[in-house]
């Protein structure tokens, strides 16, 4: 079975982690400032909010997520160098 080659997908995957990063900050503020403000709204709208609530589960996730792709960069780097090194070995010789 032939190993799948990340190269090309790094910065992509890398760039969507910086986003969704950024757009989990944005709804964690939100969700803080409406609980800090203390609205006198209906049930149905606070349970709508706490829906979208970035909780424990989400932020582990996140967590997770960013392990994985910075494991995969260094990876590939490390990959990329042992291969350089060979080719030199072989050359040399």
């Amino acid at each position: 079975m032939a190993e799948p080659h990340l190269d090309d997908s790094l910065g992509a995957i890398e760039l969507g982690i910086v986003f969704s990063t950024a757009l989990y900050g944005v709804v964690f503020v939100q969700c803080y400032t409406y609980y800090q403000a203390g609205f006198k709204d209906s049930v149905y709208l606070k349970a709508l909010v706490s829906a979208f609530d970035p909780g424990l589960i989400q932020a582990f996730l996140h967590l997770t997520i960013s392990e994985d792709c910075f494991r995969a960069v260094s990876f590939a780097v490390l990959e990329s160098i042992a291969l350089l090194l060979s080719s030199n070995l072989d050359q040399s010789s």
